[in-house]
């Protein structure tokens, strides 16, 4: 894990070698970090050729909850908001935190996410998604990878207690 973070924080992740990032671990290691984007089953890290091409919130979220439709649900909000919020190929201007907060809420609320964030309230309860997403993204992570890292594959998360054994 810490391997992977700090090879992670030291290199621009647009042009980051997934083939040289995996080799900076055990082959197990770097074979349940790693899964094509195209694959059945998501490992934390979605990866096309040698890019990193996305990280899986959802099935982090999934394992936090318990819950397969939670984390399905989650993952087709998140994807989502940011198509809609932060796609320049969508016209997005989004640029600071308050205009992605704007974005969110407006998309959310009466916007084309609405359907799937009533999903992911309905599927996680509204209760609980915070405790999964602060599960997904611990107190002290610098980096999106970490949370679903940890609970995917094993080993600590800043701010964690550790995430067991990836099962």
């Amino acid at each position: 894990m810490a391997a992977l973070v700090k090879y992670y924080g030291e290199h621009d992740a647009n042009t980051i070698s997934v083939a040289d990032w995996a080799a900076t671990v055990s082959e197990t290691c770097a074979a349940c970090a790693f899964t094509a984007s195209d694959a059945e089953a998501w490992g934390p890290l979605l990866v096309e050729g040698d890019k990193l091409v996305g990280v899986n919130r959802g099935g982090c979220i999934e394992l936090a909850s318990k819950n397969e439709a939670c984390g399905r649900a989650y993952e087709q909000t998140i994807s989502c908001l940011l198509l809609m919020c932060l796609s320049p190929e969508r016209g997005s201007t989004c640029s600071t935190t308050s205009e992605l907060n704007e974005c969110r809420n407006e998309v959310f609320s009466t916007g084309p996410c609405a359907d799937a964030y009533a999903e992911v309230e309905q599927e996680c309860g509204s209760g609980s998604l915070q405790g999964y997403e602060q599960a997904c993204r611990p107190e002290g992570a610098k980096y999106d990878i970490e949370g679903p890292l940890a609970a995917h594959c094993g080993g600590t998360a800043p701010g964690g207690d550790g995430a067991g054994d990836g099962d």
